[in-house]
């Protein structure tokens, strides 16, 4: 499956993580090959970024079937402690 794109992040969709590709919009993908900082790399068809890297005010509100949905502009922000980011998400699921 896929795993997560950004360095240092080894987040995979089989652990329960939401993964996003990256944007079809040309301007988009740009901005989020700039905001990853990845010097000379380009992602593949199926590459992706997990939800961990996402603010909260990236996500749209609660859909009813619990799928989670990136608003049209989100971009990643989030590239600190990556142990931080899996401590939050962990936490988020038990409770």
């Amino acid at each position: 499956m896929t795993g997560c794109c950004i360095l240092d992040c080894n987040n995979k969709g089989e652990e329960g993580y939401v993964m996003k590709r990256f944007p079809i919009n040309p301007l988009l993908k740009k901005i989020w090959l700039e905001t990853i900082r990845r010097k000379k790399w380009k992602p593949k068809q199926y590459s992706a970024v997990c939800e961990v890297h996402f603010a909260k005010k990236m996500w749209e509100k609660p859909r009813q079937d619990g799928k989670k949905k990136l608003k049209t502009q989100a971009v990643p922000t989030i590239f600190g402690s990556v142990s931080d980011a899996h401590s939050n998400k962990r936490t988020q699921q038990a409770e």
